[in-house]
């Protein structure tokens, strides 16, 4: 594994988009959780991640990630799932 990536920041996320990009994250192989905060495994790659409702804000950090694989292409696939389900 290499180097963590750098924090994401996704904000304006709504409980119906939380919902949905978990689902989307399992759609895709990773097996989410409930809850708003906690981490996930998948594919060689592990992330701390918190959905703080209050402020609609969602942050996630790659803790670990296989090499080949970089970051941007990380960053673009997880913006990608938000999008998907009407986040920014």
């Amino acid at each position: 594994m290499t180097a963590a990536c750098p924090t994401m920041t996704f904000e304006g996320i709504t409980q119906r988009e939380w919902d949905c990009v978990r689902g989307e994250a399992r759609r895709r192989g990773v097996p989410f959780p409930e809850g708003n905060d906690g981490s996930v495994s998948a594919h060689g790659a592990s992330a701390d991640y918190r959905w703080t409702p209050d402020v609609s804000r969602l942050t996630v950090t790659f803790t670990q990630k296989p090499d080949w694989v970089d970051c941007p292409t990380i960053e673009r696939e997880l913006r990608q799932a938000v999008r998907v389900c009407g986040g920014q």
